[in-house]
């Protein structure tokens, strides 16, 4: 619903036709990863952890490269646009966890979602 609002906005821009723009909002709207918040009904499945790091033993080749499998079904009548990240941080003894996953109060940071072209 979100990438679709920013692709048919060009339809009638303050009434002015500018769908000769559409092509170009397709081709851009799934260029780069979209800082936003991600409706918690908006996903098809529930989270999976894909990485997990200890800040105080990570290293830089930590970082380079990682791999997850993911498996999970589309709803019948559902489509899906692409995939949303998020980070949860533990703060060890403090006993205290920071969430910017949808189903917790917004945060500046948000979620980011990955949309297909």
């Amino acid at each position: 619903a979100w990438r679709d609002s920013k692709i048919e906005f060009w339809r009638s821009v303050s009434g002015i036709d500018m769908s000769a723009l559409l092509p170009l909002a397709k081709a851009t709207a799934c260029e780069k990863p979209q800082h936003r918040a991600v409706p918690e009904d908006g996903l098809f499945a529930p989270p999976t952890e894909l990485f997990s790091l200890d800040l105080h033993t990570v290293k830089d080749s930590d970082l380079k490269r990682f791999r997850a499998e993911l498996k999970f079904d589309i709803p019948a009548g559902r489509r899906l646009d692409g995939f949303a990240s998020w980070f949860d941080c533990e703060f060890g003894e403090a006993g205290w966890l920071l969430s910017t996953a949808p189903s917790q109060p917004l945060t500046h940071w948000r979620q980011t979602a990955f949309y297909f072209q």
